[in-house]
């Protein structure tokens, strides 16, 4: 609809093989048009209940090439919450990732991750829970994870 306009009223005074290829350029590398669609029904991850869908963009300044966003929160074992996050950078393209954290303690163990949703969901997760850091972009993620559940991260290093 845009390109019509443009075309209609002259647009940007761009001639119209440009206004063409920027409108493919924007298509072809928007991150979501890529995204490996994620059924919440089908995903199946042990310990882990009442996945809901998300929309929550990850602010990460430290990484401006790289688009993280919040796509699902559930419950998780040992009453902690869940998130799958997704990463995307031009240079090393999708990452799923599964995490539980417990927000009382700023714990966090990873429950899967891959290039697909199906490889996330595929890999082996962490044995044990470990600490969450100041700036990563699990601790990121596990901020929006607990406040969305209603509770406050804490004991993050």
């Amino acid at each position: 609809m845009l390109l019509i306009t443009m075309i209609e009223h002259g647009g940007l005074g761009l001639n119209l093989k440009i206004r063409v290829c920027i409108t493919i350029i924007a298509a072809t590398f928007s991150p979501i048009a890529y995204a490996d669609e994620i059924d919440l029904k089908s995903i199946n991850i042990p310990g882990v209940s009442a996945l809901k869908a998300v929309d929550f963009l990850v602010d990460r300044p430290i990484e401006p090439r790289a688009t993280y966003v919040v796509v699902a929160l559930g419950k998780g074992p040992e009453g902690s919450v869940v998130s799958i996050n997704t990463r995307y950078s031009n240079a090393s393209g999708w990452v799923y990732t599964t995490r539980a954290v417990k927000c009382s303690s700023g714990q966090m163990r990873t429950l899967g991750s891959g290039e697909t949703v199906n490889g996330m969901l595929k890999s082996k997760s962490d044995p044990s829970w470990g600490p969450l850091v100041s700036g990563s972009s699990a601790t990121q993620v596990a901020e929006i994870a607990c406040t969305q559940s209603g509770t406050r991260l804490a004991g993050v290093r």
